[in-house]
């Protein structure tokens, strides 16, 4: 599969991964009945011609800014341009972004400051729409919170948000998240936005370092990765 083979070339590009590892926690169709990987379909409906013109955040944007919580996302052009995605220039070390299962937190100028005070959101960042330069066969691939776990943030997780626009408009992302039960073998490093590795190592990407293993020293799964994001 595309996803399965682009992920495989992230991993062998990053530095101090353990390859063999980070492979051997995607789903094997001879041992699982029901791959935790998906494809979803999304139905972002239109806003009328006058909200359109208020631009205001809670009605322009269907989610507020967020990071998918797997190893890849894989999507195909959208039935019309309504993909934002934040620059990693734009993106502070410490910022508190939501994952997908916080998306209701709101992170979007005014709004954000008086409704979330607490989040460390930076001033009117620029937003880039890659749909506008995609042909009907292109590809986007995101980066999600699993793989720049595994990788101390050498690959950074994709901030990202939907647009309304006056028309429907379809999605169809797959999302490769790999078995929930398999073990993580994050490398020992914390890499900046720009490559390099940073000093301390923390293996902060977003928020707070996430453990590497459990009370016990057992290495920490996808499962309970997945559980302390849903907590953020």
């Amino acid at each position: 599969r595309i996803s399965e083979q682009v992920y495989r070339v992230l991993c062998q590009n990053a530095p101090e991964l353990n390859v063999a590892a980070a492979l051997a926690v995607l789903d094997k169709p001879e041992e699982t009945a029901v791959s935790s990987s998906c494809y979803r379909v999304h139905q972002y409906t239109p806003m009328s011609h006058e909200v359109a013109n208020k631009k205001t955040a809670r009605e322009m944007f269907k989610s507020y800014p967020h990071a998918d919580m797997g190893l890849i996302t894989v999507a195909l052009r959208g039935s019309c341009v309504g993909l934002e995605i934040l620059p990693l220039d734009s993106i502070p070390s410490t910022w508190n972004v939501p994952s997908s299962h916080n998306g209701d937190a709101a992170l979007e100028s005014e709004a954000t400051r008086s409704e979330a005070p607490n989040l460390r959101v930076p001033p009117r960042p620029a937003w880039l729409a890659p749909e506008k330069f995609m042909l009907p066969n292109d590809l986007i691939v995101f980066t999600g919170e699993t793989l720049s776990y595994l990788t101390g943030g050498y690959y950074r997780p994709a901030i990202h948000r939907p647009v309304r626009s006056t028309q429907v408009r379809l999605s169809l992302p797959f999302f490769l998240r790999g078995n929930p039960h398999a073990p993580l073998f994050p490398v020992s490093s914390t890499y900046g936005v720009d490559g390099r590795k940073l000093e301390p190592m923390s293996n902060t990407l977003l928020l707070d370092p996430y453990p590497h293993t459990t009370a016990t020293g057992q290495p920490v799964t996808i499962h309970q990765l997945m559980a302390v994001i849903r907590r953020r």
